[in-house]
């Protein structure tokens, strides 16, 4: 019997958001996309957001969790899904408030698998 594979961390979400329409959730060119993690096995894949960080970044994050809330909706329930917060970019500008951040990182308790 095979043994599930658990990865911690994949970039698809980011692949997706910086191609603007180039790339989707199908796109073999991500190296990551859903038809190739359940082609090879992965049972638990950690969807990272990312962003460098600059002017918009905590937009870029805003964009790769909506993209993960239509992800959980096209993944079938054999390939489960955890997302994670690579950097602190993605929720606050350097000009904000801290509470901004913890504020955008409340938002996301809504995010879950259905």
């Amino acid at each position: 019997m095979s043994q599930p594979i658990l990865d911690l961390h994949c970039d698809l979400l980011g692949c997706v958001e910086w191609s603007g329409s180039k790339f989707n959730f199908d796109s073999s060119e991500t190296n990551c996309s859903v038809p190739q993690l359940i082609e090879g096995g992965v049972a638990l894949q950690t969807m990272a957001v990312a962003a460098i960080t600059g002017v918009g970044s905590a937009k870029t994050g805003e964009r790769q969790i909506e993209l993960y809330k239509k992800l959980l909706k096209k993944v079938p329930p054999t390939l489960r899904t955890i997302l994670a917060i690579e950097n602190g970019s993605t929720l606050i500008q350097e000009n904000e408030p801290l509470q901004c951040a913890f504020d955008r990182f409340n938002t996301l308790s809504d995010v879950d698998r259905i």
